[in-house]
């Protein structure tokens, strides 16, 4: 059976890694050469030496990458993402080069799923069948629609895979405590450079680590934490000279979740001409973060019941999914999380009435997504990333519900 299961896993690693190539040689996905902002901002540090992102100039915010204009310093987005693409910018071919991006995406992709697995041994490993369960959850992450796109995308989402399944593998572990801790500090680090967010799950997990009798645990994530955002923070006060612990995209996602129009939504014409006419100097990025946020909280106190009602909405959309979005209506993206979620909460009854608990990790991972979601927005990629935490309760709910079929057929013979 061990033979058996080990075969299994070695097909569904495999598939895991050949579908993405698939979807990507089906989608033409290499042939993408701007690699949204994180590519903009590496390609400013590639041609310049610069972290950079905006410029603006003749009435006009500029975000393109241009050698003709003078583009002001950026804490737009983490560095992680930005330094992951820019050895590949060497590569002078674009479509080579998209190909190495991804080819090695879908390598890591592939890592997270055998991490998946282990994680799942170790969880379940109170039932009879937990390398049964562990498959389940594997090929469940392999064959997922919006996971295989996820690797095709040029976005942090599969770094955030991996370091919340390695983060959750290890706050379980039995393995030796230095590998423990090597592990955890390099998820925590590589999380912390890429997602903004997470501060705040990274923030519960080390106190829950501390007062759980895990502080050398504790002290690994804290130490990883702070081996990023403080030389971020002092570079950021240098070129700013004022004090960014993160990110300045805050004000800009706290307004598309609070706008007086749709979530969303970047603004009016008026917003849109007052930034684009701000002036071209390095508090530029501080100066539209402070406008979006005085705006957001503008609506805010104008219409509370209408934002508390948006509130709920996208609790709907991170859950469900935005039925307004093509992207998160589509028949292979919503008919497969659907049924994940309903084996996860099936999964999720069976393991509260078995009185087995859960991952603590992944809750967090959970709650922390739905926070961010209500509190800014939720998009089709913010649900994939929030899914990774999901998929052993739907792998072990698939489980309960076969066994359950099992035993009323025996039990009607």
């Amino acid at each position: 059976m061990k033979q058996h299961l080990s075969g299994s896993l070695l097909c569904v690693l495999i598939a895991c890694f050949v579908a993405r190539a698939l979807f990507a040689i089906g989608t033409h996905a290499f042939h993408a050469d701007d690699y949204w902002e994180y590519g903009k901002i590496a390609r400013n540090l590639k041609q310049f030496g610069e972290y950079s992102f905006y410029s603006s100039a003749h009435g006009s915010l500029n975000e393109d990458f241009s050698v003709d204009e003078h583009k002001q310093p950026s804490a737009f987005m983490l560095p992680g993402y930005p330094l992951f693409l820019y050895p590949f910018l060497s590569i002078p071919d674009p479509t080579l080069q998209s190909a190495c991006i991804l080819c090695t995406q879908w390598l890591l992709a592939t890592l997270c799923c055998w991490m998946l697995y282990q994680l799942c041994l170790q969880l379940f490993r109170w039932t009879d069948n937990a390398r049964l369960i562990a498959l389940i959850a594997a090929s469940f992450y392999a064959a997922s629609p919006d996971c295989v796109y996820a690797a095709n995308s040029y976005t942090p989402t599969i770094f955030a895979h991996l370091s919340c399944v390695a983060l959750a593998w290890m706050w379980i572990s039995k393995s030796r405590p230095w590998q423990r801790y090597s592990v955890t500090f390099i998820a925590t680090a590589v999380l912390i450079s890429m997602r903004a967010e997470v501060l705040l799950f990274l923030a519960a997990l080390t106190v829950l680590a501390w007062f759980g009798s895990q502080r050398a645990l504790a002290l690994t994530i804290s130490l990883a934490v702070l081996s990023v955002l403080v030389p971020w923070a002092i570079r950021n006060s240098i070129v700013f000279s004022s004090p960014v612990l993160l990110s300045t995209t805050g004000g800009l996602n706290f307004y598309m979740g609070h706008n007086p129009d749709a979530i969303l939504d970047r603004g009016d014409s008026a917003l849109r001409y007052q930034i684009n006419h701000l002036p071209n100097t390095s508090r530029l990025e501080l100066q539209i973060d402070s406008i979006y946020k005085a705006k957001a909280w503008q609506t805010i106190r104008q219409e509370p019941a209408r934002q508390a009602w948006l509130s709920v909405l996208k609790f709907f959309h991170l859950w469900i999914g935005n039925m307004g979005d093509p992207r998160a209506r589509h028949p292979l993206a919503l008919i497969p999380w659907l049924c994940s979620l309903i084996l996860g909460f099936y999964g999720w009854w069976h393991l509260r009435k078995s009185s087995h608990p859960y991952n603590a990790p992944l809750y967090l991972w959970l709650a922390q997504y739905t926070f961010s979601s209500v509190l800014f927005f939720a998009i089709p990629r913010y649900q994939t990333m929030m899914k990774i935490a999901f998929l052993p309760l739907s792998a072990y709910g698939l489980y309960a519900l076969y066994q359950h079929v099992i035993a009323a057929r025996s039990s009607s013979r």
